[in-house]
């Protein structure tokens, strides 16, 4: 099934927040993250169930190279899914900063 994609308005501020981190860190690195988000997208369109289910009917899918979760809701009726959420994910920050 290939679903169309929302972002709140929450996931998005994440987003944006985390971008403009990373590229104040290291010039290139919010690009990087970005990339590495769009790709976690076109994996989660192409296949919405692809991750497990978490609370309330969420999913949670790891962005490579990076600390952070997606997390998405899908509603199969509509052939839809909804990023509520790109949140730091604590203990994968911790190895994250131990290996930089």
């Amino acid at each position: 099934m290939n679903a169309k994609i929302a972002i709140s308005l929450r996931a998005y501020r994440e987003y944006f927040e985390a971008y403009e981190w990373y590229e104040s860190e290291q010039q290139g690195l919010g690009d990087r993250f970005e990339k590495s988000l769009s790709s976690l997208f076109e994996l989660i369109i192409i296949n919405p169930l692809l991750f497990p289910n978490k609370k309330m009917y969420t999913r949670e899918g790891k962005i490579e190279d990076f600390p952070y979760l997606v997390v998405d809701k899908v509603y199969p009726a509509k052939q839809s899914i909804l990023i509520t959420s790109i949140l730091i994910h604590f203990y994968l920050f911790l190895i994250f900063i131990r290996l930089a």
